[in-house]
């Protein structure tokens, strides 16, 4: 029994290495979409209509903006919670005496 690596597999099941990911992205577009919504598997499916085409790219940027959202309001959080701290320290300071040398 041979071994072949799964590049070769691929390959010959997808016909060549560039197409592979050029396919991956055409079933996230799908996929983003709703195409594949209530397929069975190895049913056929058709051009996306550029309604549809539309909605995946919408729900890509929407992901993003999302995720943008998630990181600014951490950050956010994180420079509230430095800004209290530096406040209570410039309080502590201003309320304790000065130090002098002995």
């Amino acid at each position: 029994m041979r071994t072949r690596s799964v590049a070769t597999r691929a390959v010959r099941i997808f016909g060549s290495r560039e197409s592979i990911p050029r396919r991956s992205l055409k079933w996230r577009k799908f996929r983003d979409a709703g195409v594949l919504a209530g397929k069975k598997p190895g049913e056929k499916i058709g051009r996306l209509t550029p309604e549809q085409a539309e909605i995946a790219r919408l729900r890509r940027q929407l992901d993003t903006a999302q995720q943008r959202l998630a990181t600014t309001e951490v950050a956010l959080t994180i420079m509230g919670k430095a800004h209290e701290l530096l406040e209570q320290l410039s309080k502590s300071s201003r309320d304790e005496p000065p130090h002098t040398k002995s």
